[in-house]
């Protein structure tokens, strides 16, 4: 008799359960934000992830990607290399022939880098080490992917 209750309690809390996840407000997909970039313009665009927009950390995470940037932008030098930031779960570049999207977002919402130059395959490093770790990534990746010797890379 017992073992029968017990069986339908559970089962009448199955019910309630699966009722109450049916009824539950519907989830409202937000689109991705999209970032557009020309792609005939030797670049360096790093990204952070929209989400990042929201919340305690987005000054301190935009601090640390800025200061990578920085980093990068001493190794290459004021050369005709554009330096960019944006928020984005998307990148399109839009070369003179079409259109390359870059999906940035991942299940960890990692931030990172778009490294461009016109004539060459373009280059996407993840930071998975957070914004922090972005600058030892992208340094040597961008002095090699542009061509350059830098101190410590």
């Amino acid at each position: 008799m017992q073992v029968a209750r017990f069986i339908m309690a559970v089962i009448l809390q199955l019910a309630l359960l699966m009722a109450g996840s049916a009824c539950a407000a519907p989830q409202v997909a937000t689109p991705p934000v999209t970032a557009y970039v020309k792609g005939e313009e030797t670049a360096v665009i790093a990204f952070l992830p929209s989400s990042l927009q929201q919340g305690a950390l987005p000054d301190q995470a935009h601090g640390m990607v800025e200061s990578a940037l920085q980093d990068t932008k001493l190794c290459l030098g004021q050369s005709n290399v554009s330096y960019k930031i944006v928020f984005a779960d998307r990148v399109v570049v839009r070369w003179p022939g079409g259109n390359e999207t870059f999906e940035l977002g991942t299940p960890s919402d990692l931030v990172g880098a778009l490294l461009l130059r016109p004539g060459a395959n373009a280059r996407i490093l993840f930071a998975g080490g957070g914004p922090e770790a972005l600058s030892r990534l992208m340094v040597p990746a961008a002095a090699e992917y542009f061509g350059k010797e830098c101190p410590g890379s």
